[in-house]
């Protein structure tokens, strides 16, 4: 098995920078890198913080945020990028932005600033085939990013405004608005979102405001805010979050400032946040992104002003050689996957054959 971190640069003429990542969380940028998509991207500062990369049954997804088109490849055994038939593909929506994969359906959604939401069926080879009506939308305080629920039914998605919406998916994969959504968050320019591990939270980055908004998600999908929320962010500008996959620890990040930029909170009973240390720095400038490896032990946060994607251990220590050069954009995607080879012929779907583990971002 091997593991592979990839970044969507972001840029006007697109690319991902593609890294093998070694035992101990070092990167090693692969030969080829960076892998053109086809598309274009935002290469204007923060002119377009939506663009993103998923992964899924053994393929990687990036968004194109300015030619709102998705791009498709194949991961090689070796992590090198080979772009699937037809990619990229058109999302028929204004920008393309958020990636999120509801893997019992095998669908991708993709938000837009247009409070739309286009959705591709995941073909058997990992080709895209848009949803009859897709887009779908519009949809009150949608767009930019959006999670989804393990289960498969609903899906949560902001409009960096005051509001997040809610919305069920349907059995063939389309998209309606649940009753009461959108919900106030109680903060405004809201830019990341989190589900909990075990889907009940979910939690909402401030953006500009220095809060991070706790709803309890209801069975039906419902979001009510829990006692307390928003809590203080203690970072200036909170645009992103991430879930630990194994303990009750959310990491917060600052991606307008470099230094002490990181915050984490322990979640509480009752979705209540309180501060699990101090700040903490991963020696990169304007981290945009970030993920968990499966196990809960290595952080990796792409850096959009410094390019360069720093690597965390446990207790948020830099590990050796952290950050690691390879960026040559905004950074506004990633991706961890661990890849073991295919054999010809098979379907690469879980419920068929079990050869692929994946990470979604």
């Amino acid at each position: 098995m091997s593991r592979f971190l990839y970044v969507n640069n972001n840029t006007r003429t697109n690319s991902v920078t593609a890294y093998k990542v070694a035992q101990d969380g070092s990167l090693t940028e692969l030969p080829g890198s960076p892998f053109p998509t086809g598309g274009g991207g935002g290469d204007i500062g923060f002119e377009v913080l939506g663009a993103a990369a998923v992964t899924a049954f053994g393929k990687l997804y990036v968004s194109n945020s300015t030619t709102h088109s998705v791009s498709a490849f194949d991961i090689n055994s070796d992590g090198s990028l080979t772009p699937l038939p037809g990619s990229p593909y058109n999302t028929g929506t204004e920008v393309a932005a958020g990636l999120a994969v509801e893997p019992i359906r095998k669908i991708l959604y993709v938000s837009s600033t247009c409070s739309v939401t286009a959705a591709f069926k995941i073909q058997a080879d990992g080709t895209l085939a848009p949803l009859t009506a897709s887009p779908f939308g519009p949809f009150l305080g949608t767009g930019f990013m959006s999670v989804i629920t393990k289960d498969g039914k609903y899906l949560f998605s902001d409009c960096r405004t005051e509001y997040v919406g809610s919305l069920a998916i349907q059995p063939e994969g389309s998209l309606i608005e649940n009753p009461g959504s959108p919900f106030a968050a109680g903060t405004f320019n809201n830019h990341g979102l989190a589900l909990s591990n075990d889907d009940t939270l979910l939690f909402v980055c401030g953006g500009a405001d220095p809060h991070i908004t706790v709803f309890s998600v209801s069975p039906g999908g419902t979001l009510t805010q829990v006692p307390g929320s928003p809590f203080p962010s203690l970072v200036d500008n909170p645009d992103l979050c991430v879930v630990h996959p194994t303990v009750n620890l959310l990491f917060v990040a600052d991606a307008l400032s470099g230094g002490l930029n990181f915050a984490a909170f322990i979640i509480e009973s009752g979705g209540v946040l309180t501060p699990a240390g101090p700040h903490i720095s991963d020696g990169g400038v304007g981290p945009r992104v970030m993920v968990t490896n499966p196990e809960g032990t290595l952080l990796f946060i792409a850096n959009s002003i410094s390019q360069d994607v720093s690597v965390l251990g446990i207790g948020g220590v830099p590990i050796p050689g952290s950050p690691f050069p390879g960026l040559r954009g905004f950074a506004s995607g990633i991706a961890l996957v661990d890849i073991q080879p295919v054999m010809p012929g098979r379907s690469l779907f879980p419920n068929k054959q079990k050869a692929c583990r994946f990470v979604a971002s």
